[in-house]
């Protein structure tokens, strides 16, 4: 504990040794929403506040609360980027994110979207590590990212590096036995004590990537990480145990991986492949040593006439990557991945998309591996005031526990531009259905507004027709930088969004207000608000 001052100090000289900036030095968002709070799955109403004190034009000092409504829960995240403390080193501690290559061995984590006929596409960021604004410590790395660039003018040379401690809860047989029954995830998501979890445990992350980039065109990585949970006072700790024997469990996790892309104008390319390592109890039935991995590779081709663009994915069945983040399934799985666009005509497009996804590990439920096909095609219009015509199909298939379903969905949008005060107008239907004779209808039509250069006003209004238990997810008057935006209507009813923006300077306002109403009676009421300033 002593040598903590003498590090807060040696860190507060090495910001202030970062260059002034004109930049405004405060920056500060107030929030009510009732969103996902970062990667969850589910939608809560929670208090948000970030502040992001601004050292220079890559340095600064972020700290999000979070306050969840309902449970009481306060939750923060924090960090300090030094970007340009040295012309050749860069610094970010506190909570923060990895992404290796491609995302297949660690990669940051994206939002949940529940909607079936969309599947996980991540885009890749363009920073290796990412920091988390978000107030949501759950699966962000809490500790320190060091990167070293050099710049010969031929060759740019990288080596970055981080490491992680988390101090998350276990409940007291796993802890005292050495063997946790749950997983490495659930105990990252044990953010603080409670009956069931009340032992106190650190989760431990690293990471090491070397990189060469030659131009601008190609660049190779070659990276590693570990994992491995520990006592409080040091002692190893076992997790995925079956609860059954204490060498059931995984002492220690790690892998392997290298990446190479290459991007022009035109054409892009790229490859990953990865080994995975587990180090298991001594006496676990399937053996010590459990290895597997994977490769991710594809290209994407872009014209002025359209583009295409494919990826392969293979995981093996002792693929383990705990904190990986990538195109697909997180879960080992062979996946085809196509997307292509092409103008037919002026103003006309044409496009398609599929991804065709099964899975390598099959679930104690399972009687065969389970199969999941999505499939898109849209034919679009634009032109002049006719901001997009579009009429989209859509299907989902999913072969699983020796059963096949199906769902489909047909979909036709309008937005036109009608002046510069009324500056757009909407309208749409959705019609989906599926194999078991469930159906549901959405008329859509909306207005957007802008009466001035610092305001902007959105109404949106959605019939719902619900047929034999049937559902449909829909996006209205979204927030902006919303979790999960949309939402699934499960009753015959009307909804009414209305969204708001005002921008006076550097201050903004916004609000959302929902309802969901059926014979007279509300079925779901939100309000959301968000303020921020510079100063």
């Amino acid at each position: 504990m002593r040598r903590y001052p003498a590090l807060i100090l040696a860190l507060l000289g090495l910001a202030g040794t970062v260059r002034p900036s004109p930049l405004p030095d405060l920056k500060v968002r107030a929030e009510y929403r009732h969103d996902a709070v970062d990667y969850e799955e589910e939608t809560r109403d929670f208090y948000r506040l970030k502040t992001s004190l601004l050292l220079s034009r890559c340095s600064s000092l972020n700290i999000t609360a979070v306050h969840l409504r309902h449970t009481g829960e306060y939750n923060h995240t924090w960090n300090l980027v030094l970007g340009d403390a040295a012309p050749w080193l860069s610094l970010l501690l506190g909570h923060f994110q990895v992404n290796y290559g491609a995302g297949l061995l660690v990669g940051k984590f994206t939002a949940f979207n529940p909607d079936p006929f969309a599947y996980r596409n991540p885009t890749a960021p363009n920073k290796t590590y990412i920091p988390v604004n978000s107030g949501n410590p759950a699966y962000a790395f809490h500790g320190a990212a060091l990167t070293c660039v050099r710049d010969t003018g031929t060759l740019l040379l990288s080596l970055s590096g981080y490491y992680s401690v988390n101090r998350r809860f276990l409940n007291e047989d796993g802890y005292f036995d050495g063997v946790a029954s749950s997983s490495i995830g659930t105990v990252e998501s044990s953010l603080r004590g409670s009956y069931s979890r009340s032992e106190p445990v650190t989760i431990h992350n690293t990471g090491m990537m070397a990189a060469v980039g030659v131009g601008e065109t190609l660049s190779a990585h070659i990276y590693g990480t570990g994992t491995w949970l520990r006592t409080q006072t040091g002692s190893p700790i076992a997790w995925d145990g079956n609860g059954e024997t204490p060498e059931s469990g995984t002492d220690r996790a790690c892998g392997a991986g290298a990446t190479v892309r290459y991007a022009d104008r035109y054409l892009s390319v790229f490859g990953e492949g990865v080994i995975t390592m587990q180090w298991r109890s001594a006496g676990h039935p399937e053996g010590r040593f459990r290895h597997g991995g994977g490769y991710l590779y594809g290209f994407r081709l872009t014209h002025p006439s359209g583009g295409i663009s494919l990826v392969r994915k293979v995981t093996v069945p002792g693929y383990y990557a705990p904190f990986n983040n990538t195109v697909g399934e997180r879960t080992p799985e062979k996946g085809v991945f196509l997307e292509g666009n092409y103008r037919l005509f002026a103003g006309i497009n044409a496009g398609a998309s599929l991804a065709a996804e099964k899975k390598q590990s099959p679930s104690s439920m399972d009687q065969e591996l389970p199969f999941m096909l999505r499939e898109q095609i849209y034919l679009e219009y634009r032109r002049g005031r006719v901001e997009s015509a579009r009429l989209t199909g859509k299907l989902y298939r999913k072969d699983a526990k020796g059963e096949r379903s199906e769902s489909r969905q047909l979909k036709q949008s309008l937005s036109l531009r009608i002046t510069e005060r009324v500056w757009r107008v909407d309208a749409g239907t959705v019609y989906g259905w599926d194999s078991s004779d469930r159906s549901a209808l959405g008329a859509t039509t909306g207005v957007v507004c802008k009466p001035g250069a610092s305001a902007q006003f959105m109404v949106q209004y959605c019939r719902a027709l619900i047929r034999n238990g049937g559902s449909l997810y829909s996006v209205l008057a979204p927030m902006d930088n919303a979790g999960i935006p949309g939402m699934f209507i499960r009753d015959e009813s009307h909804i009414i969004a209305a969204k708001a923006g005002f921008r006076w300077r550097t201050l903004g306002l916004s609000a959302r207000y929902l309802h969901q109403f059926a014979r007279g009676e509300t079925i779901r009421g939100t309000v959301e608000l968000a303020a921020s300033g510079v100063f």
